[in-house]
């Protein structure tokens, strides 16, 4: 898969800005090996695209899955052939946008997206994205009726609001050019079918197309201003020396009530910094302060990095020396899980506060739990992508279902077990 991604044809539009959003279209000719799927996900941080629509998956089964990369992959069923099949990969900056998707039939499916304002006074951007599989003309031929129920269909999904903008990709099947010799039909004697084929769009700076990324800021250690009494003490004699210093200066007697209050909360920022100081940053979930662990990472990466550089064909001593280091890592963070257990074990078993005693079974009983995912359609047979629409047509059908007076009581709109969270 990855030798047809190697040829890639850009159509780019004018950059207005540097808000752009990256769309493909690509005929995979199979995409049911979890293999294939991997190499799909490369090919998205590759090529960087937010969203790409696959044709031929040749897949029976609507699935939703996530890739490596946490990109999300969407696979439609195929009702009538197992020829085709129709999916779109969507970027996980992009997963957000989406609200909702719908299969219209094997050959046409679509996406809606919608995208936050710049401005708040602006009105958001809606888009819909048409994957579309175009029957070959060979067929059309034979059996005129596939190609209008084609057509048919693809007027079905221009079906939208004045406000919708809409997008077409997908396979149309065609050939452009002089006919050849060994051809029927109008077209080249290259086809570029099965090439990765992308475009990028440009909103300029109306919308927005990613969440935007909070910095982290920097908060006072709180905690040993209540606790420490030295800590109160010292706060509070190098404010009284900071404020006093302040009202005898020249400029406070100048300024007025605005810019005098700037200065005093200048005073107490400064002085708790230097008397109270910041807390520690948050760690990572895979850091560890163990020394040994420390030593052996630091270890490991600079043998990687030798392992990259070195020219030498045997790098069989490296590699096991890496292998080793990782093994012994794995090793020792087990070990340091088994202590953490026992520890918490022991103050269940030593306490004699309830409240410390349940704490503790909480987090010696805390484990990873895999999301269950429930797909929730609306009036429209539209399956929905984003939790708070799922969550406010549950809410709806329970409240219809329970304390309507009707007697008959509306369809389900979720597909699958729901889950507890969405309530």
């Amino acid at each position: 898969m990855t030798e047809m991604s190697d040829t890639v044809y850009c159509l780019k539009f004018v950059f207005l800005s540097m808000v752009l959003l990256k769309v493909g279209t690509w005929n995979v000719c199979g995409l049911s090996s979890e293999d294939r799927q991997s190499l799909v996900a490369k090919d998205i941080d590759r090529y960087d695209i937010d969203i790409l629509a696959l044709q031929e998956t040749k897949t029976r089964v609507f699935q939703h899955t996530t890739l490596p990369g946490h990109h999300q992959l969407y696979l439609f069923d195929q009702k009538q052939d197992w020829h085709g099949g129709l999916g779109f990969v969507i970027n996980k900056r992009f997963i957000d946008c989406i609200t909702s998707y719908h299969q219209i039939s094997d050959r046409v499916a679509y996406m809606d997206a919608r995208l936050k304002p710049s401005d708040r006074n602006s009105p958001p951007c809606y888009i819909r994205f048409v994957n579309c599989y175009s029957p070959t003309n060979p067929k059309s031929v034979q059996n005129p009726h596939i190609a209008d129920q084609f057509y048919d269909q693809l007027d079905k999904a221009l079906d939208v609001p004045a406000r919708f903008e809409v997008w077409f990709l997908g396979d149309f099947n065609a050939k452009i050019g002089k006919r050849s010799r060994n051809d029927e039909d109008n077209g080249m004697t290259h086809r570029s079918d099965h090439k990765l084929v992308m475009a990028c769009i440009d909103f300029s700076k109306r919308y927005k197309l990613y969440k935007e990324k909070h910095r982290r800021q920097k908060h006072l250690n709180t905690n040993s201003l209540v606790c420490s009494s030295d800590t109160q003490v010292s706060y509070r004699n190098y404010l009284d020396v900071a404020i006093n210093n302040t009202k005898m200066s020249d400029q406070f007697t100048i300024a007025d009530t605005a810019q005098r209050f700037d200065m005093l909360f200048e005073n107490v920022k400064c002085a708790a910094e230097s008397t109270v100081g910041y807390s520690d940053p948050v760690r990572k979930r895979h850091h560890s302060s163990d020394s040994a662990i420390v030593e052996m990472s630091t270890e490991r990466k600079r043998l990687l990095q030798l392992l990259n550089t070195n020219e030498n064909k045997d790098r069989t001593a490296l590699r096991s020396k890496i292998n080793k280091l990782s093994h012994n890592i794995k090793k020792r963070l087990k070990n340091l899980k088994t202590q953490l257990a026992n520890s918490i074990a022991d103050t269940i078993n030593n306490t004699d506060d309830s409240r410390r005693m349940f704490e503790a079974v909480r987090q010696l009983s805390n484990k990873n739990k895999k999301s269950v995912s429930v797909f929730v359609h609306n009036d429209s047979d539209q399956f929905v992508n984003n939790n708070v629409d799922k969550c406010k047509i549950v809410r709806e059908y329970f409240q219809q279902h329970y304390t309507s007076s009707d007697s008959e009581p509306a369809i389900e709109p979720f597909v699958g077990t729901p889950c507890h969270s969405l309530l």
